[in-house]
């Protein structure tokens, strides 16, 4: 079966949410499978990134990403219905791979995100998936509390148009893709197309990774996410964690040690943003699953966010005790206090994070409990299964 795979960004190497899902999507799909990848690729690196994947694919078509004219795009959106992403996203090279892509016949085309399904929706004759993934609008909404000025009027808005479009384009698509059973239940009171709960899985480098746990640094609180150009969740929550939380827990235990692990686009700026007392930034890790095992707990203590942190499910595939918000545990569903801890104020958080360093027996609990549940629940091979049904309903028809 043939497939036309879309992505907006190079689905390698998976160091962040959408490659880590595009990633494994992929190398599932590519399963029995002929697919054509078409990506835009923003970096010299990106392109040359990209070369890993011929293993998986039979071809691949890279559009470059002019990002000044991107850029320059995106104050278009100011008075349009359309978000900004679609401006930013927008492209005659693409249009024309695309196009180029369709005359190989595929049968089934992939669309990663919203944004680029402005190049397929109208598409008819094909069966058609949209992944969006997490609800964007709902995260964009969460996070006004925590923005300031112009730009709390600009995610205002982006919020708005997202919302629109993430109900209007499921009616164009044979079925739409959600990762969570939470979005899916805010999508589907006004979407009445078909839509499946497709959540990640956890990588087999986490599942199988010997761990040492009696080497972990007893007072060591870790952080993992991606920091992009823009303010997003993650950098919300480290900040918040930093100047709220952390004193409250060297007051009480003061050799504790705050990691933050995570690429970035600039690792200087980040580096100077974050580190402070007791407070480091180490940027990029070529071995995550080393660095997450070093830690004595992993937080994640989101003001906003919508759909599955991948973060919190590798730590716990991982064996590493997890401490986060409610937005955190949003879509994983792990049981409180027995596989997660919960905390949504700041001295509940700090108190929490008190008691888990401290307290051995309880971290020991937590960390089996968790490991189970995530390698029982959040498997990737649900998505070449799910192909594998679409293909033989689509022979079904001929």
């Amino acid at each position: 079966m043939r497939i036309l795979f879309l992505t907006s960004r190079v689905p390698y190497p998976p160091w962040r949410g959408d490659k880590l899902r595009t990633f494994n999507i992929l190398k599932q799909a590519a399963k029995n499978n002929d697919v054509h990848l078409v990506s835009f690729y923003a970096t010299k690196n990106e392109k040359l990134s990209a070369q890993k994947l011929k293993k998986y694919v039979k071809k691949i078509t890279l559009v470059p990403m002019p990002i000044i004219q991107s850029k320059i795009q995106v104050y278009a959106s100011i008075l349009s219905p359309l978000p900004a992403q679609n401006f930013y996203y927008h492209s005659s090279l693409m249009k024309k791979a695309v196009e180029k892509a369709l005359k190989h016949e595929p049968k089934v085309i992939y669309c990663h995100l919203f944004r680029m399904a402005s190049y397929v929706w109208k598409i008819k004759g094909i069966y058609k998936i949209l992944d969006l993934t997490d609800l964007i609008s709902v995260e964009l909404r969460r996070s006004l509390p925590y923005r300031r000025g112009l730009w709390k009027i600009f995610f205002w808005l982006e919020a708005l148009k997202i919302s629109f479009i993430e109900k209007f384009l499921p009616r164009f698509f044979e079925e739409t893709w959600l990762i969570s059973d939470d979005e899916k239940k805010v999508f589907t009171q006004s979407v009445k197309r078909k839509v499946i709960v497709m959540p990640n899985g956890v990588d087999i480098e986490f599942t199988r990774y010997k761990q040492k746990r009696k080497k972990f640094f007893q007072n060591r609180i870790m952080f993992l996410g991606y920091f992009g150009e823009l303010y997003n969740h993650n950098l919300d929550a480290v900040f918040y964690f930093k100047k709220e939380i952390l004193p409250k827990i060297i007051q009480v235990l003061p050799k504790s040690e705050f990691i933050v692990v995570g690429n970035s686009v600039n690792e200087l700026k980040m580096k100077g943003l974050i580190e402070g007392d007791q407070t480091k930034f180490f940027g990029f890790v070529p071995n995550l699953p080393k660095a997450i095992s070093s830690a004595a707990v992993l937080i994640c203590p989101l003001r906003f966010a919508a759909g599955v942190q991948n973060k919190i499910l590798q730590a716990m595939a991982l064996g590493v005790p997890v401490i986060t918000t409610s937005f955190g545990n949003e879509g994983i569903g792990a049981k409180p206090n027995e596989e997660i801890i919960i905390a949504d104020s700041r001295e509940d958080f700090a108190k929490k994070v008190v008691i888990i360093l401290k307290n051995q027996r309880l971290r020991k609990k937590i960390s089996l409990n968790a490991r189970k549940f995530v390698l029982k629940k959040f498997k990737w091979d649900i998505f070449g299964q799910r192909f594998k049904e679409i293909k033989g309903n689509l022979y079904k028809l001929v």
